[in-house]
């Protein structure tokens, strides 16, 4: 896929976190504020998909399963209407509410209702969005729907069915036509030309034009529409007040509010897997090439602080990583031999429980003194 291409599928075609349950599960890693614990997993928590909110973390793992973190009545909102034993691969969350999508389409509401915008339409859609007090989806024939508060017209539907990504703010909408016209509607109008991809803020909208440059508009409170100069744009990202892009080097340029340590975008993430919250971020780390069935390990070598992960019936010839105590410990390479093993170490440990993960896997470990 050629960087253009992977931008649209970044923060464009794909604007929604769609999530294929046959992928490897991850270790999230996270960024700026934590003052609701948004960005702290259970230890040795492993994810498919992960949603950044405004004081909480949506995340799905390899079974579907979708959980929140977070401790504000927001997060606890969401949390209590997730349906037991439900299966997702979808899920898009913003403010108040949240939506996550079954198998066959249809959406389930999440959270906040007093405006409808958790009520969506019972039928399939191929892309959706949570805005803060209303959702936009497109459906199969590349029409749009539109439900929740609606004042400034947010839900007021414009014509044509060749829309192809969106995204939604506080009081408007941005969406993407098959012909790269971006445009908005809502609080905020405009239209932009020869776009390749959208990502719309808490009041503002920034696209990543087909030449690589960026372009914004709306609010500027903080900044968010002062855009960095440059043509080697390949995805772009809006949180609330905040914007972020990556350069073809892989560089983040992130800028607008970041007093909550916003623009500490760690160097080892997936970048399609990157959300932005209005006050935090986050991220799934990459686990390597974990093709095959490989089989984890891990031992405590008492009384020397070490621990010792291995792995086998791995890929020949990957490089996979291998976590301890994820997100916030140490991690290593672990080269993949000929015959599908591979191992890493850890030392200098203290007594008790740790976590080791690797590809899809966690395994607990007691270190005794």
């Amino acid at each position: 896929m050629v960087m253009k291409e992977r931008a649209a599928c970044v923060a464009g075609l794909l604007s929604l976190l769609m999530v294929p349950l046959h992928l490897s599960a991850a270790v999230m890693v996270g960024w700026g504020n934590n003052s609701c614990l948004q960005l702290d997993p259970p230890l040795g928590a492993n994810y498919v998909g992960v949603v950044a909110g405004d004081c909480y973390t949506l995340v799905l793992d390899g079974t579907g399963t979708l959980s929140v973190l977070g401790t504000d009545w927001i997060a606890d909102g969401i949390r209590a209407d997730i349906p037991e034993g439900e299966r997702f691969i979808a899920i898009r969350g913003k403010r108040g509410h949240a939506l996550a999508q079954r198998a066959d389409g249809t959406l389930v509401g999440l959270g906040a209702n007093d405006f409808g915008q958790a009520s969506p339409p019972v039928e399939p859609f191929v892309s959706f969005v949570a805005g803060s007090n209303h959702s936009l989806a497109i459906r199969p024939d590349g029409t749009l729907a539109a439900w929740g508060f609606g004042d400034y017209g947010q839900t007021e539907i414009p014509e044509g069915n060749d829309f192809v990504a969106i995204d939604a703010g506080e009081y408007h909408n941005l969406a993407l036509r098959s012909d790269h016209t971006a445009f908005s509607w809502g609080w905020y109008g405009g239209e932009v030309a020869e776009v390749s991809a959208i990502a719309a803020g808490w009041g503002h909208c920034l696209v990543l034009r087909l030449d690589g440059s960026l372009y914004a508009w709306g609010t500027n409170g903080f900044g968010e529409l002062n855009v960095p100069e440059g043509n080697d744009f390949v995805a772009i990202w809006a949180g609330g007040f905040t914007s972020a892009a990556m350069r073809a080097d892989g560089t983040f340029e992130v800028w607008g509010n970041t007093a909550e340590g916003e623009e500490g975008v760690p160097e080892f993430i997936n970048p399609a897997s990157v959300s932005f919250g209005f006050f935090h971020g986050v991220a799934l780390a990459p686990t390597g090439d974990c093709q095959g069935s490989p089989v984890a390990s891990a031992t405590c070598i008492e009384g020397r602080g070490k621990v010792v992960a291995k792995i086998k019936d791995a890929e020949p010839g990957a490089t996979l990583t291998c976590w301890l105590d994820a997100p916030d410990g140490p991690w290593q390479a672990m080269s993949i031999s000929e015959r599908g093993r591979g191992k890493a170490v850890f030392r200098g440990l203290s007594d008790g429980e740790h976590f080791v993960t690797v590809c899809d896997q966690s395994i607990r470990v007691a270190c005794a003194p």
